[in-house]
């Protein structure tokens, strides 16, 4: 790590913490370098500190604890036995990373809507809820919400197979509440949303977004809910 020109912190719960900068095309990033596992089961962890103003505003992969994803689990072995070895493939891997996200704007957008779920529920403001989606026919144009309790792993499930739904619920020992004030519509779209500094939380800014997103898809939301205004009553969407 020395030759790296990398700066040991103290050890922090067994953790052993490193401080240097990656080498990108445009310029440095400054990284923190954190190893808990010596085994390299869980990959060592890349945090990225500050905000070079070179580096995307809405960059993949980068999680909001600060962390730098540069592997998905399971990508590669790392060798337990060649800990040098193994420590420099995860800068090198982190360092051409972001060097693709950096000069690749397009390769940066597919990887965060490819992200959809971890990237919308770390930049989004307000209450995220836990929503699965169960068995939908391909016709449906509505679907029953159920209630999972407790709601350990999820709060509420968007279903049309009541069975299939009780059957997930039994094996995580939880119960399916079908909830009768309610009900979600299904709507389709072949077209990636966009990507936005954060989740609308109005009906006006989710009206504006839809419509940017796909138009289509727009029109037939305003038809919905002219045909059913019940949905302006329920306190989530």
């Amino acid at each position: 790590m020395h030759d790296l020109k990398f700066r040991a912190l103290p050890t922090k719960g067994g953790c052993r913490r490193f401080v240097g900068e990656l080498s990108c095309k445009p310029g440095d990033v400054p990284i923190e370098l954190s190893i808990s596992d010596w085994d390299f089961i869980e990959y060592p962890k890349i945090s990225i500190l500050g905000q070079p103003e070179f580096l995307p505003k809405g960059m993949a992969h980068h999680v909001t604890d600060g962390s730098f994803c540069y592997f998905a689990k399971g990508d590669v072995v790392l060798d337990r036995y060649d800990p040098a070895g193994s420590i420099l493939l995860c800068l090198n891997q982190a360092t051409g990373l972001l060097n693709d996200l950096i000069t690749n704007p397009t390769r940066n957008l597919r990887d965060i809507q490819s992200e959809f779920l971890a990237y919308w529920t770390a930049s989004s403001k307000g209450t995220v809820l836990r929503v699965g989606v169960g068995n939908i026919t391909d016709s449906a144009q509505s679907a029953h919400i159920f209630s999972f309790a407790p709601g350990e792993r999820l709060k509420r499930v968007i279903s049309t197979d009541a069975d299939s739904t009780s059957k997930m619920a039994e094996a995580w020992g939880e119960q399916a509440n079908e909830e009768s004030n309610s009900h979600c519509w299904v709507f389709r779209s072949s077209i990636q949303p966009p990507v936005t500094s954060a989740l609308p939380w109005t009906i006006k800014k989710t009206l504006q977004w839809l419509k940017e997103w796909d138009p289509a898809l727009y029109k037939r939301y305003q038809a919905a809910l002219e045909a059913d205004s019940k949905l302006l009553d329920i306190g989530y969407a």
